[in-house]
């Protein structure tokens, strides 16, 4: 789990007890997933938003992706798709693909 303005992320378990946790040179770490082949792989993302430049400084890892290898490997997703848009179908008028009813 990410913890924004908590400079790491932490595993929790099935009652929600943290079991692990790693800091991050990033105060704002905004999200995390599993990847490679093995899902042994934990990338993270992190934001440099209104932070002042003394902070960025104690936080040089600040708006960058992290990884890291882990001893556990995460769980697979398999994606479904928000809308689909057949070949003849017109954009909306903002040019965004129209939501599939």
């Amino acid at each position: 789990m990410a913890l924004w303005d908590g400079g790491r992320v932490i595993r929790l378990d099935a009652t929600g007890h943290v079991t692990a946790q790693v800091s991050v040179p990033a105060l704002r770490v905004t999200s995390v997933a599993f990847g490679d082949e093995d899902l042994r792989t934990l990338y993270l993302t992190t934001a440099r938003t209104g932070l002042n430049e003394a902070t960025l400084k104690a936080y040089p890892g600040s708006g960058r992706v992290h990884f890291f290898h882990t001893d556990v490997p995460g769980l697979s997703v398999a994606g479904a798709a928000l809308f689909s848009l057949p070949d003849s179908s017109p954009a909306s008028p903002h040019g965004c693909p129209r939501r599939a009813t």
